[in-house]
């Protein structure tokens, strides 16, 4: 099996000899009339607007980074922002119970503590500034959030409720005990349509996020990392938000539960073209615990689109093995770049030498029965060796 192809991933639980079967997936002029009365209309609305110039505001004072902020009770978070021209500030607006106090660039926001039975879960801080000839005034959406912590370590969640925060410790690799991750921050690498995924922090090791709020589920996949000063990744997880549960809903092969569903597949059925998309989950590199995108469509050769976590879209990346990018570290460090590899290194992505043992396989051949590092499987699942 070549390393560098794409492949769809099934997941079998921990406790069985063979747990993950993986197919092979194949990855996925116009002209212009002009017609001279149209051309001319447009070049004299071309000379008219040549003129025209935006003007610049000449005071601003914005928000740097979220303002839709989830607390624990009592806590304490900052708010930066920045300025221009702006002569002085008003004192905040905030709901019953809640603490906010304006320093040097910055905002100290402070929750409730648990006892005060006359504070407000939620609510809006409005923060204003004098800015001579007008007012400028910006909203701080505040709830108190607590999460639920993942205990199990794994380079995949399966998060099944909405409007819910989630944490799990960000401070050590899936399968290990030792914390040897000294991260400093966390963000989105990539979400998919919809924002199923949101509010992503790292706060004393834990690594937070939360599920869409809304009565309903948004469905869908997200990727999020933990990184460095420098926001190098360190290691990054997949979050797959779904009502499937594969502990309820799974098949039997050779002895073993097979998951009935793709790692990161929104539909179990071929129904209707969407569910048939939606079944293909998403795509690996084998051997690599991240994943990538799925079709945009089950008859297209365009990616699903992914998303920032300011809703701007995001594209992956390519690179050419080499000693230099052909190395666990190097993929590590960065999730979304896809490794091709050359005939030099008989097209695997690992350049040194294909790897058996990156998911669970022995050196030689079989299967080791072990869930390593870079297992893609949520806890108590794992890939299984090829000869399921």
């Amino acid at each position: 099996m070549r390393l560098g192809k794409l492949q769809t991933s099934f997941a079998f639980p921990l406790g069985f000899h063979y747990l993950c079967i993986l197919t092979t997936i194949s990855t996925m002029t116009h002209s212009i009339k002009t017609i001279g009365t149209v051309l001319a209309a447009a070049l004299l609305a071309t000379l008219a607007l040549a003129g025209c110039k935006k003007e610049e505001p000449t005071s601003s004072f914005l928000l740097v980074g979220d303002s839709s902020i989830y607390f624990e009770y009592g806590q304490t978070k900052e708010v930066f922002y920045t300025t221009r021209n702006i002569a002085s500030f008003y004192l905040p607006s905030v709901p019953e119970g809640w603490s906010c106090v304006r320093q040097s660039g910055k905002y100290v926001i402070t929750a409730p503590s648990e006892g005060d039975s006359g504070a407000l879960s939620e609510g809006d801080i409005r923060v204003s500034a004098d800015a001579g000839d007008r007012r400028i005034t910006r909203t701080i959406t505040v709830a108190i959030r607590l999460a639920e912590e993942i205990v199990a370590p794994a380079n995949s969640f399966i998060v099944s409720e909405p409007g819910k925060r989630y944490k799990f410790n960000a401070r050590r690799r899936a399968g290990e005990t030792a914390e040897t991750l000294d991260a400093t921050g966390a963000n989105i690498m990539w979400v998919t349509a919809g924002a199923p995924v949101g509010h992503v922090s790292l706060e004393n090791g834990y690594l937070y996020f939360a599920t869409a709020d809304g009565a309903e589920l948004i469905p869908g996949n997200a990727l999020v990392a933990a990184t460095d000063k420098t926001g190098k990744v360190l290691w990054s997880w997949h979050i797959w938000v779904t009502d499937y549960d594969p502990a309820v809903d799974y098949h039997t092969a050779a002895g073993a539960k097979v998951m009935a569903r793709n790692l990161g597949a929104l539909a179990g059925s071929n129904a209707s073209a969407e569910d048939v998309r939606d079944s293909y989950g998403l795509y690996y590199q084998w051997g690599r615990k991240d994943p990538f995108p799925g079709p945009a469509a089950w008859n297209s050769t365009a990616t699903e689109p992914l998303f920032t976590s300011l809703g701007r879209y995001t594209n992956l990346s390519f690179a050419t093995s080499s000693d230099e990018t052909g190395t666990l570290e190097y993929i590590a460090s960065r999730p979304m770049t896809f490794i091709a590899g050359t005939e030099e290194n008989d097209y695997a992505w690992l350049w040194d030498d294909s790897d058996d043992t990156l998911w669970g396989g022995s050196e030689g051949s079989g299967d080791s029965g072990a869930k390593t590092i870079y297992d893609p499987c949520p806890a108590g699942w794992r890939v299984a060796s090829s000869d399921l």
